[in-house]
């Protein structure tokens, strides 16, 4: 017994594979366009501050430093503990605080980068 499988084709050439049909042979057809090829369920992509687990880097817009962290929480949290210290006046040591309290520069906290 020969079994074979063909790509779908076109009615009239499907028709004369079909012809070959016999005890000793027979013929398959199969569709190459599926389905899930076609519909995907694609989740919504997290926005850069609300994703865990990142390396980070934020820019002095003053001067040309800049501070790289990171972090096992979300971005959204640890950003607005830098923030916090900073109008806090904390003790609390960060190369963030020190450098925004002695220096009196900004950092450009809309425009950090995330690098995953």
């Amino acid at each position: 017994m020969i079994y074979c499988s063909l790509c779908t084709v076109p009615t009239p050439v499907s028709e004369k594979f079909n012809r070959l049909n016999s005890d000793d042979i027979r013929i398959s057809f199969y569709n190459v366009n599926k389905l899930w090829e076609f519909i995907k369920v694609h989740k919504n992509p997290l926005a850069n501050n609300m994703k865990s687990n990142v390396v980070y880097k934020i820019c002095c817009k003053d001067y040309d430093a800049s501070y790289v962290g990171q972090t096992g929480r979300q971005l959204r949290t640890r950003i607005a503990e830098h923030r916090n210290y900073i109008r806090w006046n904390t003790t609390t040591q960060s190369v963030i605080t020190d450098h925004r309290l002695q220096e009196g520069h900004e950092y450009d906290w809309k425009n950090f980068c995330n690098f995953g």
